[in-house]
């Protein structure tokens, strides 16, 4: 019974990862791909994420009945100063296409790339 219970973490952990592997957030880098898929823990993992490297990830999240995400507005600043870095124009349609977050550090400071 412990190995299966064992077995079974050890699997959820597995698909758990697989799941966030596309997304990136480093000291120099932060790389993100939201889609229909993300869950509002991912979310919430992803700004904590952001804010142990200086980033304060602020977003608005819009569910479907199912809690799928299908849309959401979003802006990173810096937590020092907070100078926006990057950040959504108008809600992203999730159910239509992903949004993107790619941002580096250049001279200490992280920057927009596309």
């Amino acid at each position: 019974m412990k190995t299966l219970r064992s077995l079974l973490v050890a699997a959820a952990l597995i698909m758990g990862s697989s799941v966030m592997a596309q997304n990136i957030v480093t000291s120099n880098e932060v790389n993100l791909t939201l889609s229909s898929t993300t869950t509002r823990e991912q979310l919430f993992q992803l700004r904590n994420d952001m804010i142990a490297h200086g980033l304060d990830f602020q977003y608005t999240p819009q569910f479907d009945a199912n809690r799928n995400l299908i849309g959401i507005s979003y802006s990173v600043r810096a937590t020092t100063g907070g100078l926006v870095v990057c950040q959504s124009n108008s809600n992203v349609n999730l159910t239509a296409t992903s949004a993107h977050i790619h941002l580096v550090k250049q001279n200490g400071k992280f920057v927009e790339q596309n």
